[in-house]
């Protein structure tokens, strides 16, 4: 797992649209988001900015947060991130956005301790997203985790490795890799060098996080100091707004996450989260507490063995989420129920050869499931990608999207063709490869 960290479930353009959403004064927040990403809450609309902002952070938040055994399969982070980076560009038309969200398959590390050994806490914040989330993040934050294969899986270790995604004659957007003794850095940057997002990473751990937006004034930075504290701080000129968390860690294991607003130059605590481990280091239970010290919100987690099978959210006496996990003979993850005031799906996922072959989702409200199938080639990379819908009633299967994925002699992406039902190609997206010396 020398290739390190994690992806991107990087999102639509949302970190954006938070920032939009913060200057009208919409919704209120939930906490940070362990295990794939980290959302905002359903309140209201008319809430403070403080809350708006919070769930803001909480999505780069789940940058530094690790999942427990409910996942698809247990890839590189590294490797995660990529894989998260590309397909939202995939799914989405490339349509060239860089949000503030950082996308991942969930199983992030915090710390210093490996990936591996890590609890995730707050997954339910990503769900929690009622105003300000398109469904169709939720859907593909579901394809996302259940890939487990690289994209891209040479990165020179002794040069620096540009990536560009072009379209036509168009530069999309340009992927940077950096490697330096034990550190490598990977760096998302639009076309125009407007926007970026960069992660560094030593071995498992997340050395430092930022995002810039040049045209917003938007700043975010990140950094662990020594193993046991990460300070996060946000900076959005135009409303004149700044923001700040302290994540602090204990033997390894996440504690508790401080929240700030600055208020005339000086930060003041808005709310801290408690993060409490069960018996075999498993997240058993996260509370939230106002300035007060005043429980306003918590989430309990339950198990079979060492595997997750539930977890329910409360704001007070209240429910406001509940995931359910179920799980094969093998121990893979074979079904994931959603349930929550705005949100009501199921996932079906089935396999072939241990690699993931389809995923069904069946959101309740629609008249359609969504159904993706995957197919690898002799090399066990993805090679194709179709999306249908099966109509409810009739039972009949449409095919919408297909994407056919190439490689190169060093086994990474080199072009994806987007083809509609009917068979014709729609976009030929080329990816190059440039090597500098360090």
């Amino acid at each position: 797992m020398n290739s390190l960290l994690w992806l991107e479930y990087i999102l639509i353009k949302i970190g954006l649209v938070l920032f939009l959403g913060f200057k009208i004064q919409c919704v209120q927040m939930r906490k940070n988001k362990f295990t794939e990403l980290t959302l905002l809450s359903k309140y209201n609309l008319l809430k403070t900015n403080n809350v708006m902002m919070k769930n803001l952070f909480l999505f780069i938040f789940s940058l530094f947060t690790l999942t427990v055994s409910a996942q698809v399969k247990n890839q590189d982070p590294l490797a995660g991130m990529i894989n998260s980076t590309l397909m939202h560009q995939v799914m989405n038309d490339f349509d060239r956005s860089i949000p503030i969200a950082f996308f991942a398959p969930g199983f992030y590390f915090i710390g210093s301790i490996d990936s591996q050994s890590n609890p995730l806490f707050n997954e339910g914040d990503f769900y929690e997203n009622e105003e300000l989330v398109k469904s169709s993040s939720y859907y593909q934050k579901e394809v996302f985790d259940a890939l487990s294969s690289g994209l891209i899986s040479y990165i020179p270790a002794d040069s620096t490795m540009q990536v560009r995604v072009i379209d036509g004659k168009k530069l999309l957007f340009e992927l940077k890799f950096v490697t330096n003794s034990d550190t490598i850095s990977f760096t998302q940057t639009d076309a125009e060098r407007g926007k970026s997002k960069s992660v560094s990473y030593s071995g498992s751990k997340v050395l430092a996080v930022s995002y810039n937006d040049t045209g917003k004034e938007i700043n975010f930075i990140s950094r662990l100091i020594g193993d046991s504290l990460r300070v996060s701080e946000m900076n959005d000129k135009n409303p004149g707004k700044s923001f700040r968390t302290e994540i602090r860690y204990k033997n390894g294991f996440l504690s508790e996450t401080s929240w700030y607003n600055k208020v005339s130059g000086v930060y003041e605590l808005k709310s801290t989260d408690h993060y409490y481990l069960n018996e075999i280091n498993k997240p058993g239970l996260m509370q939230t507490l106002n300035r007060k010290g005043m429980v306003t919100d918590s989430t309990n987690y339950y198990y079979n063995g060492d595997k997750l099978v539930h977890y329910q959210s409360f704001s007070g006496a209240n429910e406001k989420l509940s995931v359910t996990y179920i799980y094969n003979r093998a121990g893979k993850l074979a079904g994931k129920t959603v349930k929550s005031p705005a949100r009501n799906y199921s996932v079906d996922y089935s396999y072939a050869g241990g690699n993931i072959a389809d995923i069904e989702i069946d959101d309740k409200i629609k008249a359609f499931v969504r159904h993706y199938v995957f197919k690898m080639d002799v090399n066990k990379r993805l090679a194709n990608v179709e999306y249908n819908t099966i109509a409810r009633e009739s039972l009949v299967e449409n095919l919408k999207t297909r994407w056919i994925f190439s490689y190169n002699t060093a086994g990474n992406i080199s072009s994806v063709k987007v083809l509609d039902g009917k068979g014709n190609i729609t976009k030929e997206i080329a990816i190059e490869y440039v090597f500098y010396s360090n």
